[in-house]
């Protein structure tokens, strides 16, 4: 099925990922990182993971947020626009930062479709159940940073489906600009910087039924994601494998009620929905189905 897909650079490397706001405001960063540093944002779910890797002390967070708009069109208001938007987040020791360790490690973040299934463990963003054993072990191999790119990742013939997008060049954290020390609906430890790792957004169904049906798809699908980082002083090429479903519904926002796994009727119907961005932080690997 064909997945027409604009995709808007907010990065050609992996620099502009901590693009600078030493002028004590986020009018260049992303435009999620601004609206969480304004408390200008409210999401509608959440999930978070934590995860090791081999020579660093603290852990890292993976987190990933959604948010949502139904249209409103009235005589007062002509709104014919449906959104929902997908947002990961990854939150590092404030004393990585601006450190040489912060300078010198090298992450890759890729990224497949969401799916349509549950893991069959309860905690830790497992992909059992999720994707099968292959996938995963093939997932593991991912290339990550190599001569300052991203290695690119096939995984099709294990996995059923392709790499849907990846980062071109590895992030590093040489600097704390253009990060948050929080994250509405997540609770992170003190002393932690969060960045925005991708952000895409898709046109929902402006009837209020089908915005629904997709709102309740899009708050459960585990997204399949992996971070592949090249740490200081270890000679093998770290790799963390999540698949993470924004479960965590904030207050006030709908509890999802629709079927899920949803039957065929009902996934073609989101399915089929158009993704209008990827605004993605130096991400220009995007594979087009």
């Amino acid at each position: 099925m064909m997945n027409l897909i604009r995709c808007f650079l907010l990065a050609a490397s992996a620099a502009q990922i901590l693009a600078q706001n030493t002028n004590g405001t986020y009018d260049e960063c992303q435009p999620i990182i601004k609206d969480v540093a304004e408390d200008d944002i409210r999401f509608n779910s959440t999930g978070s993971t934590s995860f090791d890797f081999a020579g660093q002390k603290d852990p890292w967070y993976l987190s990933m947020a959604t948010f949502f708009h139904l249209a409103r069109n009235t005589s007062e208001v002509r709104d014919l626009s449906s959104t929902g938007e997908r947002a990961v987040f990854l939150s590092v020791p404030q004393s990585l930062t601006g450190s040489t360790r912060g300078n010198n490690t090298e992450v890759c973040y890729y990224q497949m479709d969401p799916v349509n299934a549950t893991s069959n463990v309860t905690d830790g963003a497992s992909c059992n159940g999720v994707l099968s054993d292959k996938c995963q072990e093939a997932l593991r191999r991912s290339g990550g940073p190599f001569n300052g790119i991203c290695s690119s990742v096939d995984i099709e013939e294990d996995c059923g489906n392709p790499m849907r997008l990846w980062t071109s060049k590895p992030f590093n954290f040489s600097s704390s600009d253009c990060s948050v020390d929080k994250l509405p609906g997540v609770t992170l430890p003190k002393g932690y910087r969060t960045f925005n790792v991708m952000s895409e957004g898709h046109s929902l169904p402006r009837q209020e039924d089908g915005f629904l049906d997709a709102y309740d798809l899009m708050v459960r699908q585990p997204l399949p994601m992996v971070l592949a980082a090249k740490i200081p002083g270890q000679n093998m090429i770290a790799v963390k494998v999540a698949c993470m479903a924004p479960e965590n519904i904030t207050a006030n926002s709908r509890i999802p009620d629709s079927e899920f796994p949803p039957n065929g009727a009902a996934d073609l119907k989101v399915r089929t929905m158009a993704t209008f961005a990827m605004a993605v932080a130096c991400i220009v690997g995007v594979m087009l189905v």
